[in-house]
Formats: structure tokens, C-alpha cells, sequence
């Protein structure tokens, strides 16, 4: 909902324009929404019962390659029409894959039990080893974007997330550090209208300058990395 709030401001104040998020790394900002596609937990046969239709994930999608070699993109829906869930070896089946039903639900890890995504054990990579890999393979479900991507793209606008890095990295965190250095240092608040004071004269304590010298900081923390640890993701 902050994204939204934060979208809206946006465009009410430039309504023109088209907007670039930079997003931190982290799990409550890679959270995807409730009814992404995932691989993670499902059946590999038809499910028993009916799965409720707000627990349901979105239909998915694969391309179809037909004899003259024309390439079709093809919605699947992943339910029956009584609301059971295909499974994964039914899935992957309708994609072309008719050896699914074969394969197990999911590789096992050393010690012979199954685990969510255990192939990485394997000495030998196969991309068809089980059920579950095949189909988190698959462009749809590989590509599922988080819940803040997809409501940003879905208004026009950009978002790209930063690496994981350490918090000199990001030019936001160290303006964030001063606005809280500031606030932690004016006296104690009597109400909330004060409370609400103290923040934005927090805020406004870090000045265009100052931030530009935060700006800079993270850049030449950057050049050093790529000097002294190339290959690493980070790009100026």
C-alpha cells in the first residue's frame, strides 16, 4: 500500500513523468504476491480437494513451437474446472514434457529424503531430474516478478533492486543514519503532532549537500570494489 500511496504523490505532483524505484534487497521487498506462480509445495498428481480460489496462483504461460516453426504463447490454467490442481507431471505434460509423469516429485537430498530443490546435490546438473525443477524452470514461472515490480511496472513506471550489499553501498541508508542522529538528539515529544514535528525537522536537517556527499561516498565505495574485486555485480 506504501508503494501505491507513494506512486500516486508521484504523479499528482509530476504527472508527466515517468518514474525509476530503486528498491533494497530484502525479503519483504522480493515478496511476491499471493497468487504468483511458484513450484514450491505443490503436488505432483491432482490435488484431493479443491484448492479455495483465493489460494489459487494466476494462470500460467509457456510457448508452443508449432511444425513450420511459428512460436505461440499459450495460456495454461493450472486448475480444473472443479478447482483441483492439475499437478506438476499434468503441467508439464500439456507443455510437452511427456515424460513428467516418470520423473519423481522432487530430487533427494544426501541423506535419501526429499527436499524442496535438492538437484544442487546432484554432482551432475539435469535440468529434467524431477517434476519440481522442470517446472521452476520454466520462463513463467522463473520470471514471476515480486508484488512491489509488478504493481510499479503495472502504473508505467521503472524498478530496478539493488544487490545485496552492505549498507555504505546505498546513499539512501546513510541519509536515513543523519535524519535519525538528528532526531534522536531533540527532546522528548509530549504528542503525536509533535512526534510528526520532530520527524520532518529531522528530515529537512539533511541538507541538499550533505546528501550529494552521501551520493558520492557510495560511488567511490563502488569504484573500489570494482578495482579491487572485479566480477563482483555491482555497477557504476
Amino acid at each position: 500500500q506504501q508503494v501505491k500511496d507513494c506512486i500516486a504523490i508521484l504523479e499528482r505532483r509530476w504527472p508527466d513523468c515517468k518514474f525509476l524505484f530503486l528498491l533494497d534487497n530484502t525479503p519483504s521487498h522480493r515478496k511476491r504476491a499471493a497468487d504468483a506462480l511458484t513450484a514450491l509445495g505443490q503436488p505432483k498428481f491432482r490435488s484431493r480437494n479443491p484448492v479455495p480460489e483465493a489460494e489459487r496462483m494466476r494462470k500460467g504461460w509457456y510457448i508452443k513451437v508449432d511444425s513450420d516453426g511459428v512460436k505461440t504463447k499459450v495460456e495454461q490454467y493450472l486448475y480444473d474446472s472443479d478447482g483441483h490442481f492439475k499437478g506438476m507431471a499434468q503441467i508439464l505434460k500439456e507443455r510437452g514434457y511427456f515424460d513428467a509423469p516418470r520423473l519423481p516429485a522432487e530430487c533427494k537430498d544426501p541423506n535419501g529424503t526429499p527436499k524442496h530443490f535438492s538437484c544442487k546435490y546432484k554432482v551432475v546438473e539435469n535440468p529434467r531430474c524431477c517434476c519440481r525443477k522442470m517446472l521452476y524452470e520454466e520462463e513463467d514461472f522463473k520470471t514471476a516478478e515480486c508484488e512491489i515490480e509488478e504493481i510499479i511496472r503495472a502504473a508505467g513506471h521503472m524498478c530496478i533492486f539493488y544487490p545485496k550489499f552492505h549498507c555504505e553501498l546505498n546513499f539512501i541508508e546513510q541519509v536515513w543514519e543523519r535524519a535519525k542522529y538528528l532526531f534522536r538528539n531533540m527532546p522528548r515529544p509530549s504528542s503525536v503532532a509533535e512526534l510528526k514535528e520532530h520527524v520532518l525537522k529531522s528530515l529537512d536537517g539533511v541538507s541538499k549537500d550533505l546528501f550529494l556527499k552521501y551520493v558520492v561516498s557510495s560511488v567511490r565505495y563502488l569504484g573500489i570494489l570494482q578495482v579491487f574485486a572485479p566480477g563482483t555485480p555491482y555497477e557504476l
